[in-house]
């Protein structure tokens, strides 16, 4: 390493024929097993699929490749009667796009041949041939038909599920999800404080309860139950929903001994593993001395901390009576407050008075016990525990926490029906509740038409309790064999804790080989083809330090490592390369913040440095693709001087998913443009309209026109304040202020007429906004307009705050350029794969948690009489935190710090050929490695440490001449700093850039390229409808020119669905409206296709084209895009070749009017527009065209208007 088993139906065994086994000969040809990795035999077991199976599969082990095998192997079965019996899961949309393209690429390249593949890749396509095969006789059509690959997120499949099961899920079916439900968590949060002072006694109390607990903060109390909102399905099945049960009698009988017996068995369980820790010899020893010692004087006259021990000759055991005994004796051993082994022993230090001999043989007792890191954590463990009673004033807080979020459930219930919409825990906890009744499953296949057969799924460690039992349900009764399951993943990446992935449960099915009742087979695989020699075998090394050697049952979320086999030699890179050297201590705080920050910019430079090199070195024969680089980061905040050196020495990048949209300049200026349209009398966003670069004026003349200190101007509207102090102005602000005010006045009298995306673009183009942008600010601008026409269509209106909350959430737009270094989260990394990796910042602590209502854990205890969580209401306001919470923070920072180890597992092993670890912590006054405790540096310590090497005298002075380098830098950054305001030239004139352009009586400019009616009417949403519409009417086209009958082609488009709604999503659009709209265009075609014009206009005829697109002069010079052109007959449906025909599409439909009216109507306002298509035609034909006949054709109505065209 460089430094610097269930029941079986009679139905399914009469459905299971033998197997159609794929030929083993095919399978491993003396090619393919010349070339085996060496977990084979794990990998040939795998394809078995008469066994179920739970697979680890570690980084570049290949797992994706081997369940697309598995998958492909079940569809040839013979026992597989339709593809969608076979259901394969992943938990993103990411994830199921790649791995439904992979299965469809496989089947495409079987059917189409080629060349000759090898080993692995020879496998797949032996199977993908097979598949094909099993396609041709069944008469599935995959290919043709892609969607019949069931291939979903576990979301989708709860949507089908409470879709298909409205009754017995109790969710009617009819809710769309959607992905922004903090506004209908936040409105229920609000409906439910409503209710303060109410008519419900009951509720009235408990709301004032909480209100009195955090200080009478209603607007904090709303966002608290609101996120709570989000997370029902962890704890809401312990919250009683009956009136009945929420009587304090039956909240005392029922809930709190649960919750007791819960803290019971966590108790125990800490006392037990403290107990196993600790020799019997030494326990006893310990009980001696604290007996001996607890007759000693407290200290300052308080009472001994181990008092209690007096009298105690007996070795406490594991119960939770002896608590108070055991935490006496921890006290001996351990600091209270940084829970590290005791280096004192003074009257201070243990709370009562020592001698010399109580100090020596204090001292050796830690001595003989302080190499055992087991024994320290579970000495943690028991100083953390909670008191064996739930606290009486908690328990009170509890009550009304759950009376209130009781309430707050109903209202969210209220807000979904009413809004129509549900987030995807809805439709999780309905799928579930369907589940659970008898007969469920079996209602479910009937309701679908399929039995699901076998199911596959993908990263099966980031499930969440939650959707565990979700696949445990719909595996219910399988017998393991010709219904099985295959679950691939691997514990050391899950990385998801904040999303209530349970890596326990994966680790558990590990060891137990059973999912619920269904048995399981255990394969590990251990081939890394991602990586180099070098680097898995120092992955090996270093990780086995990170890692425990095996699993322990006491802490379930530590994942034992098991070293991995390189399959690739090793290359001529560096491999692994720490760049570890701490920041030396300053003789003041600012000189240490100094000495910080110039570590940092030469970490920034180091990174830009690699990037650089690896960018001009060349690349190795046969390879066209640029090197893949990549900076991973825990926090985005960590890669700000990153930007910053990349910037400025001009090295590419691509930010994904870093910068939020809300946070851009550009977009910041539009929601100031959005407000002050939307609110005349906000003068905030007035101003920021006015010193926004379209505008430009500065401060002066901004405090000049909001009237300077006068105190009878501060609330006056700045319209107002325009007309009467704009002379006020410098000369320079008057003529800015002059060019723009017209703009702003006449977007003043569109309020209300257009659509508000539109009615804000057409503004901010009128101002000029575009024009100084580069192309992805104005990319992100456009997203922008999206948003805002999904909000006003999700509410029927814009609310400004619900808007920049919304802008928040989303991503800048990621510029596009070959070879540029990738710059995001490690989060956001997993799954990919880069050439060479940097990971800067791991000596950065981690964010803090946010705080909860409720504070709860889950427990994995297997008795009903035991709550399957433990619930802590939130420290009232000001008060310090409580036992019960700091146990469940003390639990959930061990979690964490497992999950550290993952996610420093799943940075490194996104590099395959170089990796690169940077850490930079600070040093303390004695010249020792401060490391923060919740930095992956501290996960990585026991490797990392070695690369700390002492710095000299030199560098541990305050580095001489920084002083000077400090100044360069700076007179640097002020030559380079951009303009205080970016604004356009005073001069500036949006219409300037159309000069040249003459309008011609058509409306078509002579400089123009694009047709005047390029801009289709109406929202987002319309617009994408009509080009999804378009676009498969040009698909139905041609199919019809193959051969197809109109019959065929309407069992067909049913198939489309997944197309269509991947065409709309594509716009940006949200999931409901996509949905809805899908629905609409394939009724669209359907309607299209049963009418006789509409076969008749699709139907081939001579010279027929889709989208034609034609350039020339016709009063001038003219280019359009035709929807269908062809030759015909002189009226709809005759044949022949006499005339052409221009159709152009048309999505509106005639709503309240009636249809003849309508038509007449359009035909009108579209009659310019067709005649000079025809003009445009005829002049492109030299006057030797035949007639020519325009006509509008409207799908969602099935219906035709034409006429014969005035050409002269």
């Amino acid at each position: 390493m460089k430094r610097t088993t269930g029941k079986t139906s009679t139905n399914n065994l009469l459905l299971f024929p033998e197997a159609e086994p794929v030929p083993q000969d095919d399978l491993l040809s003396e090619d393919a097993t010349a070339a085996r990795p060496p977990d084979w035999r794990e990998r040939e077991r795998a394809l078995d699929i008469r066994t179920s199976w739970i697979v680890e599969a570690p980084a570049g082990s290949g797992k994706t490749g081997l369940l697309i095998q598995r998958y492909l192997k079940l569809l040839a079965d013979g026992s597989v009667r339709e593809p969608e019996q076979v259901l394969a899961i992943t938990f993103t949309n990411k994830a199921t796009a790649e791995l439904r393209e992979r299965v469809i690429g496989q089947l495409e390249a079987a059917a189409a041949g080629g060349g000759p593949v090898k080993g692995f890749d020879r496998q797949t396509r032996v199977l993908a041939q097979a598949v094909l095969a099993r396609d041709g006789a069944a008469g599935w059509g995959l290919i043709e038909h892609p969607r019949r690959l069931n291939i979903r997120t576990i979301d989708s499949v709860c949507a089908e599920i409470s879709r298909s099961l409205p009754v017995l899920s109790s969710s009617g079916g009819r809710q769309a999800p959607t992905t922004e439900a903090d506004r209908l968590y936040r409105e229920a949060a609000r409906r439910t404080l409503k209710q303060l002072g109410g008519e419900d006694a009951a509720l009235h109390e408990a709301l004032r309860t909480v209100l009195l607990h955090r200080d009478g903060n209603l607007a904090e109390c709303e966002g608290l139950i609101a996120a709570m909102l989000g997370w029902r399905d962890q704890w809401g099945q312990l919250v009683p929903l009956r009136g009945e049960a929420l009587d304090d009698a039956a909240l005392d009988a029922k809930i709190l001994p649960k919750l007791e017996r819960a803290l019971d068995v966590a108790i125990c369980q800490a006392l037990t593993q403290l107990s196993e820790s600790l020799s019997a010899a030494a326990l006893e020893e310990l009980t001696m001395v604290a007996a001996e010692f607890a007759t000693l004087e407290g200290y300052n006259g308080d009472p001994s901390p181990i008092a209690m021990c007096a009298g105690r000759m007996q070795s406490p055991v594991a119960l939770a009576n002896d608590l108070a005994h055991w935490r006496a004796l921890v006290h001996l051993l351990l600091t209270p407050s940084s829970k590290t082994w005791r280096r004192g022993f003074n009257v201070n230090h243990v709370g009562f008075k020592t001698g010399a001999a109580h100090k020596t043989r204090l001292k050796e007792m830690v001595e003989s016990l302080e190499d055992r890191d087991d024994v320290l954590q579970a000495l943690c463990q028991v100083s953390a525990l909670p008191p064996a009673r739930y606290p009486a004033d908690q328990w009170k807080v509890a009550k009304a926490l759950f009376r209130v979020l009781s309430h707050a459930l109903v209202e969210l219930q209220l807000v979904f029906a009413e809004t129509g919409e549900c987030d995807f825990v809805e439709l999780s906890l309905a799928a579930r509740s369907a589940l659970t009744r008898e007969g469920g499953v079996e209602d479910l296949a009937a309701a679908l038409g399929v039995e699901t057969m076998h199911l596959l799924v993908d990263e099966m460690q980031d499930t969440s309790t939650g959707q565990y039992e979700l696949i445990e349900r719909l595996t219910q009764g399988w017998d393991g064999f010709s219904q099985t399951v295959f679950l691939v993943g691997d514990p050391k990446q899950s990385i998801y804790r904040f999303r209530q992935a349970r890596v326990e449960r994966f680790v558990r099915m590990m060891h137990e080989e059973r999912l619920g009742d269904l048995p399981l087979g255990r394969l590990r695989l251990t081939a890394n083809f991602r990586s180099q020699r070098r680097l898995v075998e120092q992955f090996n090394e270093d990780f086995s330090q990170v890692f425990p050697p095996v699993a322990d049952i006491a802490h379930p979320e530590e994942v034992p490592y098991a070293g991995a086999d390189a399959v690739r030699e090793v290359s001529a890179t560096e491999g692994l390369v720490w760049h570890a050297r701490a920041a030396s201590s300053g003789r003041t705080d600012e000189e240490t913040k100094q000495n910080r920050r110039r570590l940092n910019r030469e970490n920034a430079r180091a990174v830009r440095r690699i990037a650089a090199d690896w960018m001009a070195r060349p690349l190795p024969a046969g390879r066209t693709e640029p090197w893949k680089i990549a900076v991973l980061v825990r926090s985005r905040q960590h890669l700000a001087g990153i930007v910053t050196e990349l910037n400025r020495e001009g090295v590419p990048f691509r930010a994904v998913e870093i910068e939020a949209l809300g946070e851009r300049q550009e977009i910041l200026d539009l929601l100031g443009l959005t407000r002050a349209l939307l609110h005349p009398a906000d003068r905030v966003a007035w101003f920021a309209v006015l010193h926004a670069p379209w505008c430009g004026l500065g401060l002066a003349d901004l405090h000049r026109l909001a009237g300077g200190d006068d105190e009878g101007l501060k609330e006056r509207c700045v319209a107002d304040l325009i007309r009467e102090r704009g002379h006020m102005l410098s000369e320079d602000g008057e003529e800015r202020l002059a060019r723009i005010w017209p703009v702003l006045d006449a977007a003043d009298g569109q309020r209300g007429r257009l659509p508000v995306y539109e009615w804000v673009e057409r503004t901010w183009r009128s101002l000029g906004g575009d024009s100084y942008l580069d192309e992805g600010e104005r990319a992100n601008a456009m997203r922008f307009f999206r948003l805002l026409d999904e909000i006003e269509a999700e509410t029927g209106r814009v609310e400004p705050g619900l808007l920049a909350m919304r802008t928040k959430k989303l991503y800048a737009q990621a510029a596009l350029r070959p070879g540029a270094v990738d710059l995001m989260t490690i989060h956001g990394s997993k799954g990919l794969e880069w050439d060479v990796v940097m990971v800067p910042g791991l000596e950065k602590r981690s964010p803090p948690d946010r705080g909860y209502l409720l504070n709860w854990m889950e427990i994995d205890s297997g008795d009903e009489a035991v709550a399957h969580m433990v619930l802590a209401p939130i420290p009232g306001k000001g008060e310090d935190t409580r036992d019960l919470n700091a146990w469940i923070r003390f639990v959930h920072g061990l979690r964490e710090a497992a999950e550290r180890k993952r996610l420093f597992y799943v940075a490194c092993t996104r590099a395959k050929e170089e990796l690169h670890l940077f850490a930079a912590p600070d040093r303390g006054s004695k010249g020792e490695v401060r490391v923060e405790p919740s930095s992956m540096l501290k996960t990585a310590w026991q490797v990392a440490k070695t690369h700390f090497e002492a710095q000299d005298e030199e560098e541990q002075e305050a580095f001489p001449g920084f002083e000077g380098e400090v100044l360069a830098i700076a007179a640097v950054a002020e030559k380079e700093r951009p303009p205080v305001l970016r604004r356009v030239r005073s001069e500036f004139d949006p219409s300037e850039r159309f000069a040249g352009i003459v309008r011609l009586p058509q409306g078509e400019t002579a400089g123009a390229v694009r047709a005047a009616f390029e801009r289709p009417e109406g929202s987002f949403a319309a617009r994408a409808f009509g080009n999804a519409v378009h676009a498969f009417l040009e698909i139905a086209a041609q199919r019809l020119a193959e051969g197809g009958t109109a019959s065929r082609l309407l069992g067909e488009i049913a198939g489309w669905q997944g197309r269509i709604e991947a065409v709309l999503r594509a716009d940006g659009l949200a999931p409901a409206v996509v949905s809805r709209l899908g629905q609409r265009v394939l009724e669209a075609l359907r309607l299209t296709l049963g009418d006789r014009d509409g076969l008749w206009i699709l139907s081939p005829h001579p010279e027929a084209s889709s989208e034609v697109a034609m350039t020339g002069w016709a009063d001038g010079f003219r280019s359009v895009r035709l929807d269908r052109v062809f030759r015909a007959g002189a009226v709809p449906g005759s044949s022949g070749t006499s005339h052409i025909w221009i159709v152009d599409y048309k999505t509106a439909t005639h709503g309240s009017n009636a249809v003849e009216e309508f038509l007449a109507r359009e035909r009108a306002k579209y009659k310019v527009q067709l005649e000079a298509y025809a003009r445009t035609l005829a002049r492109l034909t030299h006057g030797d065209a035949p007639e020519i006949r325009v006509a509008l054709y409207y799908p969602a109505l099935a219906k035709l208007t034409w006429w014969v065209p005035e050409l002269i």
